[in-house]
């Protein structure tokens, strides 16, 4: 099949894309009607059958203002769309995305809606479970990441696709809503869809030049060590969510970590939002961010309910004694996470006496509003 200067065919199952390149709109138009028509003649002549109603065009062009323009196919006018799907990717004039974004995150924000309604905060699926689930939307939102990576760099753009991950995220560790989308998703584990499409552009781009086996997982490795060096640095400018940070200070350990499931219990620990006088007198719903379990005039929050509470003195007692059998030494802020990482045993006392008081605290809360 011939076609004129400046115009490519590129067929992929039963979709026909024909791209044009020309300086003018009447160049345009003249090289799109007689590769149509060779498109036309061809398709024929193979005994294949042409959808001419079902054929859409777009321009691409940073001009503001065109006059109307349309390609004859075999006597149908085809005129031109603001959007168009190519192979589940959808484009606009301006290349900017928008529309695709929309799409994804609306697509995404459904699956995300209906796999809630299985993972109740009490009582449903463990977080392993909760973020194989997840993990669907999240490949929804990502699928062609390396053409459309740099438009996340608007933040209304990005915000769209953030939305949706932060929901995703948080039905991942039965956190509370009013959980910051930076917070959720470290303790979520997922990494955040901007820092995660700009990786794949980075490997797509790389994976060009590079064939052997061994060079590709190198760079992998290296796309995937400057993410997390990226996400670092996103958190400590981040202006919420500190208490989370605090507790967690070797981002890399936390991601690749082979035990340990949170739960609905240590998330509030982890996150600062759950069964805290700080919290619930910062939601309006007590008078007071003073501890009401004991007399000590502090601030009800995970660090004095961990680490500083009498009213726990026992618990911890205990939760420190098992500690110490498995070797653990100290049993501060700092020390917190490093335990849960280092050990599975570790994690689960942590993860046990987090449950217990929590639990305690709730059942007191709810008794003082009945």
């Amino acid at each position: 099949m011939k076609l004129p200067t400046g115009v490519q065919c590129i067929c992929y199952a039963d979709d026909t894309l024909v791209v044009c390149c020309a300086e003018s709109i009447a160049e345009v138009k003249q090289k799109m009607d007689m590769a149509l028509e060779a498109l036309a003649c061809w398709i024929e002549s193979v005994e294949l059958s042409l959808e001419t109603t079902k054929t859409e065009a777009i321009l691409f062009t940073t001009r503001r203002k065109l006059d109307p323009l349309t390609f004859n196919l075999r006597g149908v006018e085809v005129g031109l769309s603001r959007t168009l799907k190519y192979l589940g990717i959808w484009y606009d004039g301006k290349m900017s995305f928008r529309e695709h974004m929309r799409k994804v995150a609306e697509k995404a924000n459904c699956i995300v809606g209906r796999l809630s309604c299985l993972m109740r905060n009490v009582g449903g699926p463990r977080e392993a479970k909760r973020r194989l689930l997840m993990s669907v939307p999240i490949s929804v939102m990502m699928y062609g990441a390396p053409i459309w990576a740099d438009s996340l760099k608007t933040a209304y753009r990005r915000a769209e696709v953030e939305k949706v991950q932060r929901r995703a995220a948080l039905r991942c560790v039965s956190a509370y809503r009013t959980v910051s989308t930076d917070v959720a998703c470290l303790l979520a584990r997922s990494l955040p869809v901007e820092l995660l499409a700009a990786e794949r552009r980075e490997v797509f781009d790389a994976m060009k030049t590079v064939k052997v086996k061994a060079a590709v997982l190198r760079v992998k490795r290296n796309a995937r060590r400057s993410l997390l060096e990226k996400w670092k640095a996103k958190l400590a400018y981040s202006e919420k969510g500190e208490w989370t940070c605090v507790l967690i200070r070797d981002l890399e350990k936390w991601m690749n970590r082979s035990h340990g499931q949170l739960n609905f219990h240590l998330t509030q620990v982890m996150s600062g939002h759950g069964c805290f006088n700080r919290y619930l007198h910062k939601m309006g719903i007590k008078g007071s961010p003073v501890c009401s379990h004991c007399d000590q005039g502090q601030d009800d929050d995970p660090r004095h309910t961990l680490f500083e509470c009498e009213a726990w003195r026992n618990e911890r007692g205990e939760l420190v004694g098992s500690l110490r059998e498995i070797g653990e030494k100290e049993y501060n802020v700092e020390s917190l996470v490093p335990m849960m990482l280092r050990t599975e045993e570790g994690w689960n006392l942590i993860s046990g006496f987090t449950a217990m008081v929590t639990k305690k605290k709730m059942h007191a809360e709810w008794a003082a509003q009945a």
